[in-house]
């Protein structure tokens, strides 16, 4: 038999003899146990590390298990080569965070820009009147035909209690109008019911307009009604008056008339019948229901005069009584009427809403709302915060240009210069996200090509003063933080 078809064993077992020396040995085999001779026995040969140094590395990265070896794979590497390339791509389109500027040794003063501005120059007053002489007639005719009632129900206990509510009714409709007439006390309250589309007015921007400016509109209303040609003198002022539209108002009103004529009709039969209320119970309760509507809608009627009185206090404008297409025709009318270099501030009314400064007042006649509506210059403005810029003037001291104001607005053209102050800029009105409206409290000074802003002269507290002057005292670092 060759070699290589020699049984392969493990020694398992060994039986030494009674001498002690080892002749038999138990193998293992993969046919199984079986005792072998030690003479026939044939041992493998075994190679140490010292016998074969060169294959000890390979043989120790054999022993490792094959899960455990790193084996990079070409996923990997085509995730990290496409990161690589996106960086590439996004490093020129990230900027820098800071600029760092020099300025010019030469320079006082660092302009800072802030915002556009346009001056507001004059005003265009709009008078808006709800003519309130049927409700006032309607509340007469309620209260006759409670007393009536209330006269023809002595011996009725039934028709008692029926009019006792409708005196309570009415005793709630009169104290609200006592407030409506004094409609100071408006400020605090709240609205019971919410009515849709109503335009925002600048918080600020509201209040109660005085007696003396209600009755001579009341006048040019009355004067208006009669003679168009008044109109014309009005627009001379800068003012118009028109009429105000409510829907919900003015379908109260028709509803109230067609219910009156009924109760009117009662009324007849009644003072003419009074000993045979019996008989005529059909009759009354008739016009206990038309008594009711009535009541209804003039509370209805009175809750929506009184939020329109406190959407004003609050700063808002109820659309429905002066609708956008109201406002639109009288942007109109405003435009063709304006002369020089004053503009309306918006082309349409949804942007104007929010611009307009109203008063309110109620009379025994009308509703009369005053709304003045800014006109401003055609001339853009650039504001900007004045910094001081110190010169050296010594080893140790520097000379700072202290200005007046500490913002100037300064038109495109560069020819005309306003000074403006803190306070100033807070009396400004946001048109849009980069333009402000501002009031004109300060003379406007032209300047011409060439000349310093420090040639201006001030006219404050019965003096001229120059607008720059200088300061000198010790440099010290400072961190401003510019909006440009």
């Amino acid at each position: 038999m060759p070699p290589t078809k020699w049984a392969l064993g493990r020694v398992k077992e060994v039986h030494p003899g009674l001498d002690g020396h080892v002749r038999v040995a138990t193998l293992k085999t993969k046919s199984g146990e079986t005792k072998r001779p030690v003479i026939k026995l044939i041992p493998l040969p075994v190679h140490t590390k010292k016998d074969n140094p060169d294959t000890s590395t390979e043989d120790e990265r054999d022993d490792y298990p094959l899960s455990n070896k790193r084996r990079p794979t070409a996923k990997v590497n085509f995730v990290m080569a496409t990161m690589l390339l996106l960086l590439t791509f996004l490093a020129p389109t990230i900027e820098a965070v800071t600029t760092i500027k020099s300025i010019d040794n030469h320079n006082t003063l660092y302009f800072d820009t802030l915002s556009n501005i346009r001056i507001v120059q004059d005003h265009w007053k709009m008078i808006v009147y709800y003519n309130m002489t049927t409700y006032w007639h309607n509340m007469k005719a309620v209260e006759k035909y409670v007393n009536t009632i209330s006269k023809a129900c002595q011996n009725d206990s039934f028709c008692l209690s029926v009019v006792t509510q409708f005196e309570h009714e009415l005793n709630e409709i009169n104290h609200y109008n006592d407030l409506l007439m004094n409609n100071h006390h408006l400020a605090q309250r709240r609205k019971r019911g919410l009515i849709n589309a109503v335009g925002n007015i600048a918080n600020s921007l509201f209040g109660v307009l005085d007696d003396k400016f209600a009755q001579q509109y009341e006048k040019d209303i009355e004067t208006l009604t009669h003679r168009e040609d008044h109109l014309l003198s009005l627009y001379k002022n800068q003012t118009s008056i028109l009429e105000a539209e409510n829907n919900i108002m003015k379908r109260n009103e028709a509803i109230m008339n067609k219910q009156f004529d009924n109760i009117y009709k009662h009324l007849k039969v009644l003072s003419t019948e009074l000993n045979q209320i019996a008989s005529q119970n059909s009759k009354i309760m008739a016009s206990w229901i038309s008594a009711d509507v009535i009541i209804s809608n003039l509370r209805r009627t009175q809750e929506t005069l009184l939020d329109i009185v406190t959407d004003i206090y609050h700063g808002r404008l109820n659309v429905h009584l002066l609708s956008p297409q109201q406002i639109q025709q009288q942007l109109n009318v405003i435009s063709g009427q304006l002369q020089g270099d004053v503009v309306v501030p918006a082309d349409n009314a949804r942007d104007l809403y929010g611009l307009l400064h109203v008063r309110v007042t109620v009379t025994g006649r009308y509703l009369i709302m005053e709304i003045t509506i800014p006109l401003i210059n055609r001339d853009l403005f650039e504001l900007s915060k004045v910094i001081e810029l110190p010169q050296q003037e010594g080893n140790q001291t520097y000379i700072y240009t202290k200005t007046e104001t500490k913002y100037l607005a300064i038109n495109v053209k560069k020819d005309t210069v306003i000074p403006m102050t803190e306070n100033d800029i807070q009396a400004c009105i946001p048109h849009t996200d980069q333009q402000l409206l501002c009031p004109l409290s300060h003379p406007i000074f032209t300047m011409q090509v060439g000349e310093s802003l420090c040639n201006m002269q001030l006219f404050t507290s019965n003096e001229n003063k120059p607008y720059c002057r200088p300061e000198i005292k010790q440099c010290s670092d400072r961190w401003i933080k510019l909006h440009t």
